[in-house]
């Protein structure tokens, strides 16, 4: 009998996290405007950017950021990532357009994602100037604002800021 109990809160949970998924999906699909901030890593300063995003769902737990980003007078720049959500395993998983790029992270708060819980946060491992580092992304996703901030840190360090998106609709 515990076996069927456990089976019937493991359906519950995966059922909730698959409708927490797909809000998530909804909300942050559309366009959005804003700015990107991020730390120069030669200089330590903050740059930032005015950035436009469009976010399109593409299949269940699929998702294309496009990004465009407005580096100065004449220059423009773009980059297009593809996002992966695993509900049964609580991964997301960002792969960058060139195939430069490919992580996965852990995500926590995916299950509770609404309106009233806005934030999932992303725990992983990356690279930065050679070398690994842990990385952390919190995602607030609102109605009308989106912010993305991305952090990193070496083994026993303090988390450091890497960059933030600021977005609105």
């Amino acid at each position: 009998m515990n076996l069927a109990i456990a089976a019937v809160f493991s359906l519950v949970s995966l059922l909730a996290t698959a409708q927490s998924a797909d809000r998530l999906e909804a909300a942050l699909a559309g366009s959005w405007t804003g700015t990107l901030t991020y730390r120069d890593y030669r200089s330590d300063r903050r740059v930032t950017l005015p950035t436009k995003l469009v976010v399109e769902a593409v299949g269940p737990g699929q998702l294309t950021l496009a990004y465009t980003y407005d580096d100065g007078p004449g220059k423009t720049v773009t980059s297009q990532e593809r996002i992966t959500i695993d509900r049964e395993k609580s991964t997301y998983r960002i792969q960058n357009g060139d195939g430069s790029y490919d992580a996965t992270f852990e995500v926590s708060g995916l299950a509770s994602f609404a309106p009233a819980s806005p934030v999932i946060v992303l725990m992983g491992k990356g690279d930065e100037n050679g070398a690994p580092v842990d990385l952390r992304i919190t995602l607030t996703v609102q109605a009308s604002a989106f912010t993305m901030l991305r952090e990193s840190r070496t083994a026993g360090g303090d988390w450091r800021f890497r960059n933030q998106y600021e977005l609105t609709r």
